[in-house]
């Protein structure tokens, strides 16, 4: 069993962040990701993804709305199959130059790929490996769910 002074599970913003501060403040750190890669919800499917594919779109209107009477408007030549390609490309590229490159400079930081499981209080499961650790932060993210309303579940009990 491996011993680390702090654990993060979850290898998105925060959990990035707390690595980064443990390894300036030189604690043994692991951290265990699992579901998205590297960077989290931000780099891989939200904020990042989101903008890049919305800048192709505004680039497409622009050139078949132009802002100015002299400037004619045009059918552009489109390739959605490429734009989620360069979309993937950016994504790629930030991932190494933001996360992954950081993260090999690191002294005091090791990733864990898998899926953490608390087995006690100082001790995580990953797969078949067990780590140890005086301290836990769990840096998973969260989801949104809708709380049903009570007029709602009134009128799921009446059908």
């Amino acid at each position: 069993m491996k011993k680390f002074d702090l654990v993060v599970i979850g290898g998105g913003a925060a959990g990035f962040a707390a690595a980064t501060k443990a390894n300036e403040l030189e604690v043994k750190t692991a951290v265990v990701n699992y579901g998205l890669p590297i960077g989290g919800t931000c780099v891989n499917v939200g904020c990042v993804p989101t903008k890049h594919i919305l800048a192709v779109g505004k680039e497409l209107y622009s050139s078949e709305h132009p802002k100015f009477k002299s400037v004619s408007s045009g059918q552009p030549n489109f390739d959605f199959g490429k734009a989620m390609k360069d979309k993937e490309v950016l994504l790629g590229f930030l991932r190494q130059k933001n996360y992954q490159d950081v993260l090999g400079s690191f002294k005091q930081v090791n990733w864990i790929d898998g899926k953490g499981v608390f087995e006690s209080e100082h001790v995580i499961k990953v797969g078949d490996k067990r780590i140890e650790a005086d301290k836990v932060l769990i840096a998973t993210g969260c989801s949104a769910k809708i709380p049903r309303s009570e007029e709602h579940t009134s009128e799921l009990q009446s059908h």
